[in-house]
């Protein structure tokens, strides 16, 4: 899976990380996040029966209920800063949940999982970067068995006409906002590219070396590739690109230009939202703090060892590496509290669910309520 290196296999292999993860007592800011018991309600396991079989499916309806949600992305975007964050697995638009089941089928249910129905896009041995908009479902299709070369941007209708290709571009991190796709670009040293949405006008934004990348307001944030990441898993960067030494924090407008270095901090997941800048620090054995899209006004959120922090409804959700729970605290650190007593690698948010996965090798599993109580096996979804 593209994203492992997100997950475990990053920190597995750098003995100080792996240190930190498995030993140290997190103890800085200790007075200001202080830890209450919690009573959780055991899980409940919901038994969705199978809907009759149909021939053939019908046309897309509107929804027989209204299902009214807070904004899970701002306008215009085609998913979520945190989906994006954690690989784009899954993504909620006009009344559907759009999701990748194991590692190459794309389909579609109601919010509640009804009306399951199969996306034909083709044989890819994998997909991810799901994106709703303007009528379309934008994609990564992969070639997991060689991941130097298969990898392109594809779009189909949501009713599952018309796949085309896009781009011939091996891409990660699609952004897609406003009629622009902005993703990283491996054939080009992870360079920093946009392409609108029929595959017109590419352009080169940065010649950075990106490691993550997302964007707001009209200003694209990243990170830099360092030579020790470069070290510990595959990377599609020439020999002779010299990498830093620190993954600093830039920004640049959607354009191109007016690029800028906003943080000396090393960081490694990033995501913005609402005006701030998440991120982890590897210098913090990666604590989670936000900044203005500025650099100023930088402070710590949590001391928890964070992974794929997401942001729904006024709440961060996010993994703690220590023990694969799942846990959430407001934006600026407030009511800390875990929200799941079970092991998560890999979460997305969509619909007002929390899909994940428990092993950062397996596909998405279970989805889970936002208070944590009731899970659901979405192989009872199958029709």
């Amino acid at each position: 899976m593209i994203y492992m290196w997100l997950g475990n296999t990053y920190l597995e292999k750098r003995t100080l990380v792996i240190a930190v993860v498995a030993l140290l007592v997190i103890v800085g800011g200790a007075a200001a996040f202080v830890l209450r018991p919690w009573d959780i309600t055991p899980d409940v396991i919901v038994a969705i029966q199978d809907p009759p079989e149909q021939a053939p499916l019908p046309p897309d309806d509107p929804p027989t209920q209204t299902v009214v949600l807070p904004p899970d992305r701002p306008a215009g975007h085609g998913n979520t800063p945190g989906n994006i964050l954690s690989g784009g697995f899954v993504v909620y638009g006009d009344g559907w949940i759009y999701r990748r089941e194991g590692l190459n089928t794309l389909v579609k249910t109601r919010v509640d999982g009804t009306d399951r129905r199969v996306i034909d896009i083709g044989e890819p041995t994998g997909i991810s970067n799901l994106h709703v908009a303007d009528g379309w479902i934008y994609h990564i299709q992969e070639n997991m068995i060689n991941l130097t070369r298969g990898f392109g941007i594809y779009r189909i209708r949501t009713d599952g006409t018309d796949l085309e290709r896009i781009s011939d571009d091996p891409s990660l991190w699609l952004n897609i906002i406003d009629g622009w796709i902005y993703y990283v670009n491996q054939r080009y040293n992870q360079n920093l590219y946009r392409i609108r949405t029929d595959g017109t006008g590419r352009e080169r934004l940065s010649d950075h070396v990106v490691l993550l990348m997302q964007v707001m307001d009209g200003w694209v944030f990243y990170n830099l590739e360092t030579q020790a990441l470069h070290d510990h898993r595959r990377a599609f960067i020439a020999d002779d690109v010299e990498l830093p030494e620190r993954s600093y924090i830039y920004k640049v407008r959607a354009d191109g230009t007016e690029r800028t270095r906003i943080s000396y901090a090393n960081s490694f997941q990033i995501l913005a939202y609402d005006g701030w800048i998440y991120y982890t620090d590897l210098d913090s054995n990666l604590a989670l703090y936000r900044m203005r899209t500025d650099g100023t006004e930088v402070m710590r959120v949590v001391s928890d060892i964070v992974f794929f922090p997401n942001i729904f409804d006024g709440w961060i959700y996010y993994t703690n590496f220590a023990n694969h729970n799942l846990y959430k605290a407001r934006p600026d650190g407030t009511e800390r509290q875990l929200v799941y007593d079970g092991r998560i690698e890999q979460f997305s948010i969509a619909g007002g669910w929390i899909f994940y996965t428990p092993t950062a090798s397996s596909p998405l599993r279970y989805k889970l309520s936002l208070d944590g109580t009731t899970r659901v096996d979405l192989q009872t979804l199958r029709l």
